[in-house]
């Protein structure tokens, strides 16, 4: 778990069902950092009272930015009890989480 972010770059609501409860939960995504001959970029998600940032590393900022986006949408589908996910009123995370479904995040 990393300290909160300083700036960040863009965020999502979403909501899910969290042991029977109807749950907020938003994500956040750090401006992706120059360092070295790779770029760090932050993201975190808080769920029910809980925040947990993290970093991931990526080629460029893009690819970070990339790589930290899918690892939300993978990290929120793996969420122990949490289901019916929503964004916008649609139902799923609009974030990748698999390779079968690179841009809404459905489930396979």
């Amino acid at each position: 778990m990393g300290e909160i972010m300083k700036e960040v770059i863009a965020s999502r609501i979403l909501y899910c069902q969290l042991e029977g409860k109807r749950e907020e939960v938003v994500v956040r995504f750090g401006i992706p950092l120059q360092e070295n001959e790779y770029s760090i970029c932050e993201y975190e998600i808080l769920i029910a009272g809980n925040s947990e940032a993290y970093q991931i590393i990526g080629s460029d900022s893009v690819h970070a930015l990339q790589l930290a986006m899918f690892m939300v949408g993978s990290a929120l589908q793996s969420i122990q009890g949490a289901s019916n996910w929503s964004w916008n009123g649609e139902p799923h995370t609009g974030l990748p989480s698999s390779l079968d479904h690179p841009i809404l995040g459905l489930r396979s």
